[in-house]
């Protein structure tokens, strides 16, 4: 399984825990919430350690391979050969029809 999912889904697991632990004890509604939330951060950060190094590794390989450089195909390197040769094309200077080169001729 992803290592993002199985990390998010023990993480989750670990909240409802703390959620049934606080509510036992008393705590209700946004006070449960808010302690259930504190008490799954703590407890994540030091059992899930591994978890959570594996999907640091996975979306870091991930971004990596995002970031690299690919390799064009041979229909782009084809296309992109022939937009430059266009745009050479058009930055030659052309000669001028009717042989003239003054342009103030009226």
């Amino acid at each position: 399984m992803n290592p993002l999912v199985t990390y998010s889904l023990a993480r989750l697991v670990l909240f409802v825990a703390a959620l049934g632990v606080v509510y036992l004890l008393g705590a209700r509604q946004l006070i449960a919430l808010l302690l259930a939330a504190a008490i799954s951060m703590l407890l994540s950060y030091v059992l899930l350690r591994p978890l959570r190094d594996q999907a640091a590794e996975r979306l870091a390989a991930r971004a990596q391979r995002r970031m690299a450089p690919r390799q064009p195909s041979e229909d782009e390197a084809v296309e992109d050969a022939a937009v430059e040769a266009s745009l050479d094309a058009a930055e030659a200077p052309r000669p001028r029809e009717g042989g003239s080169t003054d342009s103030t001729q009226g």
